[in-house]
C-alpha cells in the first residue's frame, strides 16, 4: 500500500475529514487530497505530524518494498536479527523465545491472528482490519 494510501486509511480510521487534518497541521485541504493521491509526497517531519493528528506511530507510513521474493526475504532476514523469527524445516516459521523482542513479537502475531479470524468469520470488515493495522504500534 502507497504512503497516500497509508494515510488516507489512517485518516477515515480516525474518523477525520481532509480538511480536519489540514487545519491541524495548518495546511490547505488539497494538501491532504494530493499527499493522499501520491501526487505529492510529504517529507518526514509533515508525515510525523499527519500521524500525531490521526493518532497512529509515524511507522505506519513507511512504504516498504515487496516486490520480489528476494524484497521479502530481506524482511523476514530483518526479522530473524531483531526479533528472532526463525525458518523451520517445513516452511513454517517460529519465534526463538530466548531473543530479546521475541515477546513482543509473539504477542502481536496473537493479536493478528485474532484480526485476522475475526476479519474471515465476518465479525469486522475489510475497513475495519485496515484500519486496525494502521494503528498498531
Amino acid at each position: 500500500m502507497s504512503v497516500g494510501k497509508r494515510i488516507r486509511s489512517a485518516r477515515e480510521a480516525a474518523g477525520m475529514t481532509q480538511a480536519e487534518v489540514a487545519k491541524e497541521l495548518g495546511v490547505s485541504e488539497s494538501s491532504i487530497r494530493l499527499y493522499e493521491l501520491g501526487k505529492r509526497q510529504p517529507n518526514d517531519e509533515v508525515l510525523g505530524r499527519i500521524a500525531e493528528a490521526v493518532g497512529v506511530d509515524p511507522h505506519a507510513f513507511i512504504e516498504i518494498e515487496t516486490g520480489s521474493v528476494r524484497d521479502v526475504l530481506e524482511i523476514l532476514f530483518r526479522l530473524e536479527d531483531a526479533c528472532g523469527l526463525v525458518p523451520l524445516e517445513d516452511g513454517r516459521l517460529d519465534v526463538n523465545r530466548m531473543s530479546e523482542h521475541a515477546p513482543k513479537l509473539v504477542a502481536a502475531i496473537e493479536k493478528w491472528s485474532e484480526m485476522r479470524r475475526r476479519l474471515d468469520e465476518g465479525e469486522i470488515t475489510g475497513s475495519d482490519y485496515e484500519a486496525w493495522k494502521s494503528r498498531v504500534g
